[in-house]
């Protein structure tokens, strides 16, 4: 696979293509660079005759999300701009004809949480957790509910709606605690339990 990329890997073993996030120093943020990179990455693996696509990051976390840093003080064309990257890469990753799995060894927030989403299956370590941290910063975190149908499918409508409105944490073994004192019971058991309040 190509070698010109600074911030990702893309490395093959027989019909298998393993794309790494390979930022690490910045928690594999999805810069702009980062995004353009994986998009290519995708486009170069879709073209190949390559058989499946494992997503994986090294350091320790999967992604810290989208770079805020970069998005600092940029003007709405800017960011404008990053998030149409966004959409591409996420468009990207879905359109090729091989099936894509995210291997999630940490925690995948924000627009990391929706990278995992986007992929057609995902592997989580059990430290694995997902979260989305826009409202603690007065933002709404959106972006990770572009692929709310995959989500919803996969943990619940309820158990979504608690990780988007109160930015918790959600780990793959439990879902986030409601605000019932007391009551540590997961909400995903609870709703098929019939114990949570209408």
């Amino acid at each position: 696979m190509s070698g010109s990329f600074h911030y990702i890997l893309s490395e093959r073993e027989r019909d298998t293509v393993t794309i790494w996030l390979n930022h690490p120093e910045r928690l594999n943020v999805l810069s702009l660079a980062l995004m353009e990179e994986l998009t290519q990455a995708f486009v170069d693996v879709g073209e190949s005759d390559a058989t499946g696509v494992i997503l994986a990051a090294k350091g320790r976390l999967f992604s810290a999300g989208h770079d805020f840093a970069e998005m600092a003080n940029q003007d709405f064309a800017s960011v404008r701009h990053l998030f149409g990257a966004c959409t591409t890469m996420m468009q990207t990753i879905q359109s090729i004809p091989q099936p894509v799995v995210a291997r999630v060894h940490a925690l995948a927030t924000g627009g990391g949480c929706q990278l995992v989403a986007t992929a057609d299956l995902a592997v989580a370590a059990e430290e694995a957790t997902f979260c989305t941290p826009g409202g603690k910063g007065g933002l709404f975190c959106t972006t990770p509910m572009v692929a709310a149908p995959w989500i919803i499918f996969c943990i619940g409508l309820l158990v979504l709606c608690v990780l988007l409105f109160r930015s918790r944490r959600s780990s793959r073994r439990r879902p986030p605690a409601s605000d019932e004192p007391g009551n540590d019971q997961p909400l995903q058991q609870r709703k098929l339990d019939g114990s949570t309040r209408n």
